[in-house]
């Protein structure tokens, strides 16, 4: 785990995944931030110790390096370049939309951005993708997380009459349906975060399957569940008054990434899609243009 801190005070956090989930970081995040908050000794009266008085405090670790590691860490970092300029990223801040207002007209606020970023997708790819949503499961000992997958019948149907240029349904109608995807959605968090989802559960029937070199059954290798776990979709959130963005890159080549959240101030998203695959700017304005369309629903009862 990395912590970037900047000259004006904001800090990030960067961390590798393998280990540990955005639940046990933000927590450990949110410790920081209390502590800074609450035992703040740096002031604007504050004068800087000079590092005379402690001159072995810190020092340079000086690291020798032979030909071959020379070479390997040349390569390296050639790589990562190269991967790192064929990543784009963008953020979005919607201030117009956050926690306070969607709970005031008795929607979900993660029910609505996911499906914000359905239609926004469908606008402008014209089909439903496979689409993961990170559940926690810590309420269990050794738990980690589960899937949500919000393209269900019910959004799919939602997007369909509200893209469809010759649909006859009505904005009440259109709004009854956002808010029935709503109460789906929650359900289905509900149920994956209680340990109630399939997905980890086959994950490990099949992971199972072979390090035991039993014949791995015909599920695990037909071209629907290959589909199904391809996820163009990737998303994820996490929401606190520690943290303002926070995101991740796209789990498949020709995917997207969806960090999000929602507090009382704004709706806060930072995407991420390789370049040879996606323009990143068009997804941007399309999710912009769906949550307004979702708000003026929601505002039409």
């Amino acid at each position: 785990m990395q912590i970037i801190v900047f000259g004006d005070g904001l800090a990030g956090v960067n961390f590798e995944h393998s280990w540990g989930d955005g639940v046990a970081v933000l927590r450990f995040m949110e410790d920081v931030s209390r502590d800074i908050r609450q035992n703040n000794w740096v002031g604007a009266d504050y004068q800087a110790v000079p590092s005379q008085t402690c001159p072995d405090c810190v020092k340079r670790l000086e690291i020798k390096l032979n030909k071959s590691l020379e070479e390997a860490v040349r390569k390296a970092k050639e790589a990562y370049t190269a991967w790192c300029e064929s990543l784009d990223v963008k953020s979005l801040q919607m201030p117009e939309i956050n926690r306070t207002y969607l709970k005031s007209k008795g929607i979900s606020p993660d029910g609505f951005i996911q499906l914000a970023i359905q239609v926004a997708f469908n606008r402008l790819h014209g089909y439903t993708p496979a689409t993961y949503e990170s559940c926690s499961t810590a309420a269990f000992k050794h738990g980690r997380t589960e899937t949500v997958r919000p393209a269900t019948k019910a959004s799919n149907s939602f997007v369909h009459a509200l893209l469809n240029e010759q649909s006859s349904v009505s904005k009440q109608e259109l709004r009854n349906m956002l808010f029935g995807c709503s109460k789906i959605h929650s359900n289905l968090v509900k149920q994956a975060s209680t340990g109630k989802g399939f997905d980890r559960h086959l994950f490990a029937m099949k992971m199972l399957a072979e390090r035991r070199g039993d014949r791995v059954p015909e599920l695990f290798i037909d071209e629907t569940y290959r589909l199904a776990n391809h996820f163009t979709l990737s998303t994820s959130s996490l929401t606190s008054d520690s943290i303002l963005l926070g995101g991740f890159g796209p789990v498949v080549p020709d995917g997207y990434g969806i960090g999000y959240s929602i507090s009382d101030e704004q709706l806060g998203c930072i995407l991420t899609a390789y370049t040879s695959k996606h323009n990143l700017d068009e997804f941007v304005e399309s999710l912009k243009l769906s949550v307004n369309d979702l708000r003026s629903i929601v505002e039409s009862g």
